[in-house]
């Protein structure tokens, strides 16, 4: 039942990406990660709460790396093609933010993301094959801290058990309860893809998706 509802739950939740009454503002893309565009999801979503929190799966979150807070400039050409990249005077390393890289040396992964924490969503696996993922590794969701649950659920009536016994004296149980979840808004939060994670060869996942880079 758990498993179930988890399904049912996470499919709302990435079929809300292309919902009719998500605004564009809410809706961020693209092939690879982009901290600009996650920084901006992060505004658009924060102005519906007291700051935000992310919640993604681990490889979304590796795929964010340590974020870089600025480039230090070496030279007249510091910031452009000339001379060439990696030459000097003028090539530019990026500074990356501290805390990301104590976060990365503790916990393999950054935890916070300029401000906003990162919460993981558990990643498993369908079967003992250990190949096909349970949870979307792509789709990051950006909500607001203001107590809302994006997420809605309703049961309807109890839980109903049938049992039989079989002429092999073995007993068969099923367990049946009526289930429903809906997503009443999509303009106080923000979801982000990245494209990359979809590769189907590369990151094989119970629930799929074939978004393209905006």
């Amino acid at each position: 039942m758990q498993e179930a509802l988890y399904g049912e739950i996470q499919k709302a939740l990435l079929a809300s990406v292309n919902a009719e009454d998500r605004p564009e503002n809410n809706r961020y893309i693209s092939a690879g990660f982009d901290a600009d565009l996650m920084a901006q999801a992060c505004r658009v979503a924060g102005s519906y709460g007291n700051g935000v929190t992310i919640f993604a799966a681990p490889e979304f979150v590796a795929a964010m790396g340590a974020d870089a807070i600025g480039a230090p400039i070496y030279g007249t050409y510091a910031l452009t093609n000339s001379p060439t990249a990696g030459s000097a005077p003028g090539y530019a390393t990026p500074v990356y933010n501290p805390r990301n890289i104590e976060e990365i040396a503790a916990y393999g992964r950054i935890r916070t993301f300029r401000g906003s924490p990162i919460v993981e969503i558990p990643q498993s696996y369908t079967d003992e094959t250990n190949e096909t993922t349970v949870t979307n590794p792509a789709v990051a969701y950006i909500f607001p801290n203001n107590g809302n649950k994006p997420v809605k659920i309703v049961f309807e009536g109890g839980v109903q058990v049938d049992d039989w016994q079989h002429r092999d004296r073995s007993f068969e149980v099923e367990v049946q309860q009526k289930v429903g979840v809906a997503i009443l808004t999509n303009y106080d939060w923000c979801v982000y893809v990245n494209t990359d994670l979809q590769d189907a060869d590369k990151y094989p996942t119970k629930y799929p998706t074939e978004y393209e880079a905006t």
